[in-house]
């Protein structure tokens, strides 16, 4: 059968569209979001890279990024859900997202602060120690939860980053334009998140609490350019 034609979002070359595009950096509501939307590429190489490599196995690791990834799926799905509840204002949807983010965040980051602060360590190189020690179920078990918890949280915020620029913008160029801010964005915060994840550049609780700082901030901002009330489901 015929193939479906795909919709045409702008007739402008791509130069005016990246132009326009980078020109949604001098917007008052882009200027609110923009801190969360780094928040989604920055707070991975932490949690993924600085804190997974170090503290497991690369077997219990494995399993902990299916863990990861799973509990991403549940994220995304309860976001949906929430964001679908026609019974309550897009102000309220939007509140009680931020809530639940911001709780299963800090959940993940709270465990992972107790691990870095209060476990004890070998002295060698091997840091933080030797296979038996990152098998530990008293190392995996914290760890899972700290997973669990920032996987949730990650595809959660993510979806409601989308559905905010889709609340935020009515015409299909105008969305298009800030879901590609937003994936620059986001890869400036992977670029800088990788770039300090070598703990000899940057420790690894500086790093943990740059995240966090990152996320209260963005959340913060984001209050800002929450729809209103009033606004049609």
């Amino acid at each position: 059968g015929e193939g479906r034609a795909s919709e045409k979002v702008s007739d402008e070359p791509w130069w005016v569209e990246m132009k326009e595009t980078l020109a949604l950096f001098r917007t008052s509501k882009m200027m609110h979001l923009t801190l969360l939307f780094w928040y989604t590429g920055f707070n991975q190489p932490y949690q993924l890279v600085t804190y997974g490599n170090r503290f497991f196995a690369d077997s219990t690791f494995g399993l902990l990024l299916a863990l990861f990834y799973s509990m991403e799926i549940i994220g995304s799905w309860t976001v949906a859900k929430l964001l679908d509840d026609s019974t309550r204002s897009l102000l309220m949807r939007s509140k009680r997202c931020l809530m639940l983010f911001v709780a299963t965040m800090l959940i993940g980051t709270a465990v992972a602060l107790y691990m870095e602060l209060y476990r004890s360590y070998s002295d060698d190189d091997e840091f933080p120690g030797g296979v038996e020690h990152k098998q530990a179920w008293w190392n995996v078990a914290p760890g899972a939860v700290a997973m669990a918890f920032w996987g949730f949280s990650d595809a959660f915020i993510q979806g409601f980053s989308y559905w905010l620029m889709g609340v935020g913008y009515k015409e299909g160029t105008e969305k298009a334009r800030a879901v590609g801010y937003f994936k620059l964005v986001q890869s400036f915060g992977w670029c800088a998140g990788f770039a300090i994840s070598p703990v000899d550049r940057v420790g690894p609780i500086v790093q943990l609490f740059l995240t966090v700082g990152c996320c209260i901030g963005g959340v913060g901002l984001s209050l800002l350019e929450l729809p209103g009330s009033d606004a049609e489901a």
